[in-house]
């Protein structure tokens, strides 16, 4: 084989190399993944009216709306519907029947007390009352006998003056026994003694609280049970003082209780005129309305609006707003385009959002549709 010969077979097979190697790059170029780059679209108001009929454009729609302040506040009883039950002596519990939570209605029995010590105050009653009878005989003995000059002035002021003593320690034993609650009428006409006192309650009401047992040894100034009448529960508010001025007789107050999201009426009826020096905060007394039920309990806390007037308002209905996280964005028109807005502060009254007055367009309905 001549030179020229190998020449030309080493030239094909140089060239077969190369373009061996050129597809192999092309087929490597094809399989790797290429960046694409893609903008999207922007429709324009037309077309976004177009193609959703929900979406609707105009100006800021005007609204009445109630005015409202927010607050909280608990549910509570008066002082006088809070009733502590003591007994008037010192004794032992011989008769307990009721527990927290019980309903006990005015003249029913709550504790039977026994003293064996009231005894004594009983025969020293007695004993009075018959010492007095014989002081007021003699008394009359005396008047007679000065009529007849038969004795001295001074004999009978002195029979006098025994008498009102008498009549002084009758008088404070009977009193004091009746307050403790003994029988006098029993005691003194069939000589009843009484070792033992009942204590009734003295209203309608639930028991409350119950701080003793049977058998527990109590004086006076132990509360044994307090009675709530519920029939009289009312809302007492604390209203900031820069609310303080809009609150007014009247005004309807609607409330909810923790893990409820039931809707509870009430009214205001009193209103502190002293803002508390502790809370910074102005007392406001509620009436509940009747027909609440049976859900509302004394000490619950409240969260509460008070209703104090209406107003007119520029703004959107929530439909027409879009809410992410805790921000809220309206849709304006500028040009063929929608722009989105974020709100600053919105305030938002019965589903109606409260915007500052624009003279633009906006989107009023369907903004969801433009995401």
């Amino acid at each position: 084989m001549n030179n020229r010969l190998k020449l030309k077979y080493t030239y094909i097979i140089l060239l077969a190399l190369i373009m061996g190697c050129k597809s192999q790059d092309k087929s490597m170029e094809s399989e790797m993944p290429t960046e694409v780059v893609s903008e999207e679209a922007t429709l324009t108001v037309q077309q976004i009216l177009s193609n959703n009929p929900a979406v609707k454009v105009g100006p800021l729609l005007k609204r009445t709306v109630k005015e409202t302040i927010k607050c909280t506040g608990r549910i509570d009883l008066p002082p006088m519907e809070l009733i502590s039950i003591h007994s008037k002596t010192e004794g032992f519990i011989n008769y307990l029947q009721f527990i927290e939570g019980d309903y006990v209605r005015k003249g029913a029995l709550l504790f039977i007390i026994s003293n064996p010590e009231l005894i004594e105050k009983q025969r020293r009653l007695l004993e009075t009352k018959a010492e007095l009878s014989i002081a007021e005989k003699e008394v009359k003995r005396k008047k007679a006998l000065i009529a007849e000059e038969a004795t001295t002035q001074k004999s009978y002021e002195q029979a006098v003056g025994q008498m009102d003593l008498l009549t002084a320690t009758y008088m404070g034993l009977k009193k004091e026994l009746e307050i403790i609650g003994i029988d006098i009428v029993s005691l003194e006409k069939e000589m009843n003694y009484q070792s033992q006192i009942r204590i009734y309650a003295p209203d309608n009401g639930s028991i409350h609280h119950i701080n003793v047992n049977k058998g527990q040894r109590i004086d006076p100034s132990k509360e044994l049970m307090s009675i709530a009448n519920d029939d009289h529960m009312h809302l007492e508010l604390d209203i900031l003082p820069k609310d303080a001025g809009y609150i007014a007789h009247g005004q309807v107050v609607q409330f909810t209780l923790p893990n409820s999201n039931k809707i509870y009426y009430a009214e205001v009826e009193k209103i502190n005129p002293m803002i508390d020096e502790i809370t910074g905060t102005l007392r406001v007394h509620c009436h509940i309305r009747k027909d609440t039920g049976n859900m509302i309990k004394t000490g619950l806390f409240t969260n509460a609006e008070v209703a104090v007037g209406t107003r007119e308002v520029f703004g959107l209905p929530m439909d027409a707003v879009i809410k992410e996280g805790e921000d809220y964005f309206i849709y304006v028109k500028q040009g063929d385009q929608f722009q989105k807005q974020m709100l600053t502060n919105p305030d938002i009254v019965n589903g109606f959002v409260a915007i500052d007055s624009m003279d633009v367009e906006v989107v009023t309905a369907g903004a969801y549709y433009i995401e």
